[in-house]
């Protein structure tokens, strides 16, 4: 008789085995849609599980649209996910009180396959990425990403309400909020260290004292992950990836993650 084996599968394991049983249960829906899956998974490897969570970022190709990016789950989460990601493109898309337009990928396709809930979109290529382009360019492109982003602002009661269910409204206090519950975590984690506690006292009351000028700047979109790798330029236009990230706060927190 064999012995059952004790031991417990590891975080990596565990996304690996989830991924393959993910990708086998909707490739089949996905070849009858004339999408093929690509061999190579940028998107659904290494340290993927550490950010993903349960859902998938896939590269594949279209009968007719070519390359797509395909977002698929069968969690509830990361449905959730995934349907306030399209949420996001869609207000982007209606939004009138944006001064510059928003260039998003062409959704292909939305809905449920295989108890899955699936998302294909257009792949935006790009000659080269920020990163390789000359130091100046890097410079002019990111500072227009930068004003596309400002040139949205909820002035008004009707902006405010057609943001805030799906992209979130963060004033003053709420970032103040956050700050303390990081504070609290950082001398939890080493509680002998007075001189983080002295810099995070001094932080604080440099934050409560300019909670009013942080309130006047807030109601700007922003994006909780402006790194180069989420902005892609095609010709001229500029887009912007990971819509999830997205929400209205200070206008100049985008420049300070960036």
């Amino acid at each position: 008789m064999k012995k059952r084996s004790n031991k417990t599968n590891t975080p990596t394991e565990n996304w690996e085995n989830y991924r393959a049983q993910e990708v086998a249960r909707i490739t089949p829906s996905l070849k009858k849609m004339g999408i093929i899956l690509h061999k190579e998974q940028v998107h659904a490897g290494g340290e993927r599980y550490l950010m993903s969570g349960k859902k998938l970022v896939l590269d594949a190709t279209h009968k007719d649209e070519g390359r797509v990016i395909v977002k698929v789950s069968s969690s509830k989460k990361g449905k959730q996910e995934i349907h306030n990601d399209r949420a996001c493109r869609q207000i982007l898309n209606s939004i009138n009180f944006a001064y510059q337009d928003f260039f998003l990928p062409q959704e292909i396709f939305f809905g449920e396959e295989q108890n899955c809930l699936l998302s294909v979109t257009a792949y935006i290529e790009q000659d080269q990425h920020l990163i390789d382009r000359p130091l100046e360019e890097q410079f002019f492109i990111s500072l227009r990403a930068l004003e596309a982003q400002e040139s949205v602002h909820a002035t008004t009661y009707s902006h405010t309400q057609a943001i805030r269910n799906v992209f979130g409204l963060k004033n003053a206090q709420n970032y103040l909020d956050e700050f303390t519950e990081f504070k609290n975590l950082a001398e939890i984690q080493d509680p002998g260290n007075k001189e983080l506690a002295v810099a995070f006292a001094r932080a604080h009351t440099f934050l409560r004292a300019g909670k009013e000028t942080v309130e006047r700047y807030s109601g700007f979109l922003t994006h909780h992950d402006f790194v180069p790798h989420n902005i892609r330029i095609k010709e001229r236009d500029i887009y912007l990836l990971d819509h999830t990230s997205i929400y209205f706060g200070n206008k100049y927190e985008g420049w300070a993650r960036f």
